[in-house]
């Protein structure tokens, strides 16, 4: 080959830090409250690859041993075998046990991600990279390898140029880097997706670990005290990104360079660095980066998959046991797949997988075409009214969620002398069809109504939440609630989201508050007093508690996605209240107190001790585990109508 390993000293402490990276993007996507902001590891990624590719291609150059076919041979080999197998499995098991939009869904994503366009397909998606992530996108991950090999087709050829030619080779990077990271910042804001997703802005990372190579002498010049300072505080940067971003930080913008700053001085730092020395380049951790690349192809399809056919997998023991796999799987991979394809030296290896490539691509979009049909939905006779209710929702307002300017109060029967404001997040926007049924079946007997609204935004004071995106939105939203004409104010929300209540696999926010802590008193004692100062001002305030959540609400989890038999079986209240009730408890004396009057949804919406997933002529009652669709809120809702009469 033209690149011996000879040529570059092997640095261990290089997989360990990949071992860091893959740890804290594999614990967001399965444990988000412990590494909320863990989605950075893919930055520290991006570092490392820059900065180990750039090494290589200099390295060439300087000795004239360059070849940009070698180098894209190399490319395959490292990517390939690993990519083609999880792309494979994923068909077979989006075959077997997808409905026929996951299906189509999956064979999109397969396309993009076999011909590395991933990310351009992603950024075209609405919501994002974090709304993605609830849903059931499998290979949603590959957005990230998309973005390097988008970046490799043209920075070998560049970087050589660089290299050679220019006298100031770190200088060019240098420009690069700036104007891809001041693109960044100009698109973060107006093109939040494209920001996310595409090369342009995301190159810029790539650029710090090819900058590090010219860093005169490295490690090796450093002094003892600097390099041990350099590595403690590029751990601590790394770390300090995965606790303490989220998805709600206006990413990557400025917040990037945490992590990516934090991995350059890890790698700077060197092998001499005590903490480099000893804990990076401990043997569990070099294991865990040598499997980090299948280990990370591997993860998100197991949650994806395992979340869709098995309910148990919501909850911490059964995404433990995903995560557990998905690193068997990846071992395997590594061992007898990788290993393998990398010291098969025959020239028809390459060739092979590029068309194994091009062939998996064609069933991508064959499966996109619907021209191939998944198992699952010739067994399931009820799949069209399933799928169909899972984009049921008929809130009519501009949404506010995750606009990072402007709040937009959607209004109906203006003009009225009197006004009722609802405030709160997606699970009081999901009454929205209850009022407005009744506004339009009587006007001239109903006030002006207005919602205000924000999702993930319940209307409390959380100290701990996700800076100050919601806390701008409470703020607009009770200035709009002190206008002279409101005389009645109605809060809802996820309640129980927003506290450890033990149903891990319905948290909306993270982090928590924890039952019988001091922010636990503080911010029910700061939602007494805005109940009291409202009606201090005169108003009558309603809190509407949450309904009943459960993944069996679900519309997907109606049917086995094993057999393609219905599971029409109801919820009981029992379990859930007893999880959730001595929160909303809490909640519900401190306002009663303060003088709200509660509105219970419960005793409406389920009956006795179940709640149904169905209607009379099997509908699904739910668009997903909580949301309930519009024509079981204007059927059951009725408790409402004494807010609006």
């Amino acid at each position: 080959m033209v690149y011996p390993r000879a040529a570059h000293a092997y640095r261990p402490e290089v997989d360990g830090l990949r071992a860091l990276a893959v740890a804290a993007v594999v614990i967001f996507h399965a444990f988000p409250g412990i590494a909320p902001g863990g989605f950075v590891g893919v930055d520290v990624f991006f570092v490392i690859s820059g900065y180990l590719i750039s090494g290589i291609i200099q390295r060439a150059v300087e000795d004239r041993r360059f070849s940009l076919a070698d180098f894209y041979v190399r490319r395959l080999r490292r990517i390939l075998p690993a990519l083609l197998v999880v792309l494979v499995a994923c068909l077979v098991a989006g075959y077997l046990f997808w409905l026929s939009d996951e299906w189509e869904s999956l064979g999109r994503m397969t396309f993009a991600g076999a011909l590395f366009h991933a990310n351009i397909a992603a950024a075209g998606e609405p919501g994002g990279y974090f709304s993605a992530l609830g849903g059931r996108t499998p290979l949603l991950h590959l957005w990230s390898l998309g973005v390097e090999e988008q970046f490799y087709l043209a920075w070998p050829i560049l970087f050589a140029a660089i290299v050679r030619w220019c006298r100031r080779p770190a200088g060019a990077v240098v420009v690069l880097l700036a104007g891809s990271f001041f693109l960044n910042l100009a698109w973060v804001y107006d093109a939040p997706a494209d920001a996310y997703f595409l090369p342009f802005s995301r190159l810029w990372e790539l650029l710090v670990g090819a900058l590090l190579v010219f860093v005169t002498g490295g490690h090796r010049s450093m002094k003892p005290m600097a390099s041990q300072l350099a590595a403690c505080t590029g751990l601590a940067l790394i770390v300090f990104s995965c606790v303490s971003l989220d998805g709600y930080s206006a990413f990557p913008g400025w917040w990037a360079w945490l992590p990516t700053l934090g991995a350059a001085l890890v790698l700077t730092a060197g092998p001499q660095a005590a903490v480099n020395r000893g804990w990076l380049s401990a043997r569990p951790m070099v294991w865990l980066g040598l499997i980090s690349y299948p280990l990370y192809l591997w993860h998100w399809p197991l949650l994806v998959f395992g979340r869709a056919m098995w309910m148990d997998s919501r909850f911490w023991p059964g995404t433990l046991l995903l995560v557990a796999v998905s690193v068997l799987l990846a071992y395997v991979t590594y061992r007898f797949v990788e290993l393998r394809v990398r010291t098969a030296m025959d020239w028809r290896v390459p060739m092979a997988l590029a068309a194994a490539l091009v062939v998996v691509a064609a069933v991508g979009d064959a499966v996109a075409a619907g021209r191939v049909r998944s198992r699952l939905t010739t067994l399931t006779a009820s799949a069209p009214t399933l799928i169909k209710a899972t984009s049921d929702w008929s809130y009519t307002f501009t949404s506010n969620f995750r606009k990072r300017a402007g709040f937009v109060a959607g209004e109906v029967n203006g003009g009225r002398d009197r006004a009722v404001i609802f405030i709160g997040d997606s699970y009081l926007e999901q009454y929205w069809p209850r009022v407005h049924h009744v506004v339009t079946a009587s006007p001239l007997a109903t006030p002006t109504v207005r919602f205000f609204t924000r999702g993930g935004c319940a209307p409390l004071r959380h100290r701990e939440s996700r800076g100050r995106l919601c806390g701008d939105f409470l703020d607009a939203a009770l200035s709009a609630a002190a206008r002279p004409d409101v005389q009645t104010v109605v809060f809802g929300g996820f309640w129980d989201s927003y506290f450890e209540t033990g149903r891990l696999g319905d948290a909306a926010v993270r982090p928590l508050i924890h039952p019988g802590s001091d922010t636990e008193r503080e911010v029910i004692a700061a939602f007494a007093d805005m109940v009291q100062s409202l009606r201090s001002a005169g108003k009558q305030v309603f809190v509407l508690l949450t309904s009943p959540t459960d993944p069996a609400f679900d519309p997907r989890f109606l049917v086995s996605r094993l057999t393609g038999k219905r599971l029409d079986v109801p919820v009981p209240v029992e379990d859930w209240r007893a999880q959730v009730g001595p929160t909303l408890a809490r909640l519900s004396e401190a306002a009663a107190a303060a003088g709200a009057v509660i509105l219970d949804p419960v005793p409406a919406v389920c009956d006795d001790a179940l709640c149904p997933v169905v209607g009379p002529g099997g509908e699904p009652t739910h668009a997903d585990r909580g949301h309930m669709r519009p024509w079981f809120v204007i059927e059951r809702a009725t408790f409402l109508d004494q807010v609006l009469r």
